[in-house]
């Protein structure tokens, strides 16, 4: 059985949603995971070792007097970013460097399959939204990826 270990990055606001059936998406969570890799009985693949971006929409059902997160597994995307032999912080550095510049990318893609908007303030500056506590004031450029 693999250890991984989740970084949660930060949660982007849904603004529009047209998900009638179920509770309504709230946000989409963006993580990014280091993972031994190995056999998954899962997918039935070999993963390798090293960090994954993952884009997810979560739904926060409210009951019982607190809330409780809920999503879909397959309605997320996971995209393997930086192999590494041992999750170090300079080896999460070197991924979260480059996973700025796949974020769009994932994000688009979950939005457009599951329908969703978010606001255009947002989306405009998205990776320093999402990945601008975690750098500071200094966001990686692109030669530095």
């Amino acid at each position: 059985m693999s250890r991984d270990y989740n970084i949660k990055v930060d949660d982007i606001p849904i603004i529009d949603n047209r998900d009638t059936d179920r509770e309504k998406v709230e946000y989409l969570r963006v993580d990014l995971r280091y993972s031994k890799g190995g056999y998954s009985n899962v997918s039935g693949r070999v993963h390798r070792r090293g960090w994954s971006l993952h884009v997810q929409p979560c739904r926060v059902k409210r009951g019982a007097g607190y809330p409780v997160e809920t999503y879909v597994p397959t309605e997320g995307v996971r995209m393997f970013i930086h192999e590494a032999g041992r999750a170090s912080q300079k080896q999460k550095n070197v991924a979260a460097e480059k996973a700025v510049f796949e974020l769009r990318r994932l994000v688009d893609h979950v939005l457009e399959r599951q329908s969703l908007k978010i606001d255009e303030r947002i989306y405009e500056d998205i990776e320093e939204h999402v990945f601008g506590n975690y750098f500071g004031h200094e966001m990686p450029t692109k030669e530095q990826a």
